[in-house]
């Protein structure tokens, strides 16, 4: 048997009696919300952890879009391509993305090179099919062999066209 007091400002509450069975049911108590908390805890994880599996195929996608968003803006800001120019370039990135074994960043990456040179949206455009023939014949990043045929134009002081026969290596 104990005695407890407890002070509550002026009032003095003293309980006499037997509190062991108080103090039994209040520690079963606790243990069991600790215990709840603990299975709440793994299973949180286990939620977040699920959903950061299911959302990683969509954080690719969107990287995927937003680099090749970066390099669609490139090309406009180093060719001057807007409006229907622009459209037409970005359509044919995307194209030739999903029709070549280069992606469409890729092709993006080989366009704001040519642009870097000087080429205007439609030399850029009449360029890219020799430009990739000219990146897998020499096992070079599709926006390397760009700049490797745009200096080789700008040194010549030839056109586009002329330099389109010089570096398709398909005929």
């Amino acid at each position: 048997m104990s005695i407890t007091n407890i002070n509550a400002g002026q009032a003095v509450v003293q309980i006499i009696g037997n509190d062991s069975k108080l103090k039994k049911v209040l520690n079963d108590a606790g243990a069991g919300i600790q215990g709840f908390a603990q299975k709440w805890t793994a299973i949180g994880a286990r939620l977040q952890a699920a959903g950061q599996m299911m959302f990683a195929p969509f954080q690719e996608a969107i990287r995927v879009f937003a680099d090749f968003d970066d390099q669609m803006r490139r090309v406009a800001a180093v060719s001057g391509a807007s409006g229907k120019a622009f459209a037409d370039l970005t359509a044919q990135a995307k194209a030739l993305g999903a029709s070549t074994a280069f992606t469409a960043s890729q092709v993006a990456a080989g366009m704001s090179s040519l642009g870097m040179m000087g080429f205007s949206p439609k030399e850029i455009s009449g360029a890219m099919e020799s430009v990739m023939n000219l990146s897998r014949a020499t096992s070079t990043e599709l926006a390397e062999a760009a700049s490797i045929a745009a200096n080789q134009l700008r040194q010549s002081e030839n056109n586009s066209r002329y330099c389109l026969g010089e570096i398709n290596l398909s005929k």
